[in-house]
């Protein structure tokens, strides 16, 4: 799990906070809540079975 570790040592840095911060904001905004919205239809259409 390396990749993880890498992920949570940026998570931690000031950097990598103003990150988690604009996607958050982003998340809350109304395009932002869309295009979740948007991609967990995808999402689910892709694992119903045929």
């Amino acid at each position: 799990m390396p990749l993880l570790n890498t992920l949570m040592k940026f998570a931690r840095t000031p950097q990598g906070r103003r990150a988690m911060n604009r996607a958050m904001s982003y998340a809350r905004s109304p395009q932002g809540r869309k295009q979740i919205a948007q991609v967990q239809r995808q999402l689910s259409a892709r694992r119903k079975p045929r």
